[in-house]
Formats: structure tokens, sequence, C-alpha cells
């Protein structure tokens, strides 16, 4: 079975990092720290997954979900924020993400998060 593609869009280089070698094993995982290279590897890799730092320098994630959409990809996310409110809660479920951590991260809980959407996948 082909394993699910993941692509892990995190401004923070540490977390992405961990989240890389964590996950390496069990994804095809290709890795972004900028938004305008995570919209352009969307579009190339056509990710299953996404861990999706909404603070991307160049391209907010929250503008870079609308563009996928908007170019008819939607793959399953698992959003990161350090900052959320209502506006940015309805706009995430309105785009389809699957689940909301808030940063800082715990590198267990959003390996099990990200396991869980996998699940839904299949």
């Amino acid at each position: 079975m082909e394993r699910m593609k993941l692509l892990i869009a995190e401004g923070t280089e540490e977390f992405r990092i961990a989240l890389m070698e964590a996950l390496r094993g069990v994804y095809c995982v290709r890795v972004s720290g900028d938004g305008q290279e995570t919209l352009e590897a969307v579009r190339q890799f056509k990710p299953d997954l996404m861990i999706l730092d909404l603070m991307l320098p160049g391209l907010d994630g929250i503008t870079l979900l609308q563009r996928a959409v908007e170019g008819g990809f939607r793959p399953m996310v698992l959003a990161t924020t350090s900052y959320q409110n209502e506006y940015v809660l309805d706009a995430l479920q309105k785009l389809g993400v699957g689940y909301v951590m808030v940063k800082p991260c715990d590198l267990r809980a959003t390996i099990a998060r990200l396991a869980d959407l996998s699940q839904r996948i299949n």
C-alpha cells in the first residue's frame, strides 16, 4: 500500500525538523517554512494531509488554504496557531480544516492528531 503524502508547513524550524524526522517513516513527507513555497508545494506535491502553521511568513495559512481550495485542492489539514479567535475558527471550519492545535504544540500530541486525521481519510 502506498504511503499517504504529508506536507509539513511550519514556520518554526525546530518543530518542522522534529515533525519531519518523526513522520518520514510513516508518510511520504515534504516540508516548507514559507507560505508561498507551501502553496506551490500543495499544487505540485498534492498532499493527502497537511500540518499547517497559520502564521507562515510570506502567505498566511488561511489565505493559502483559500487559494488551494479555489484551485480545486482540499487536503485534510491539521492547523497550528498561537492566535485564535472566532473569525479564525470560523474561516478554518469553512475551509474544512480537520483539527486546530494551539501553539506551542507537543510533538506526540501533534502526531496523535495527525494519525486521527489519517484514519478519517481511510
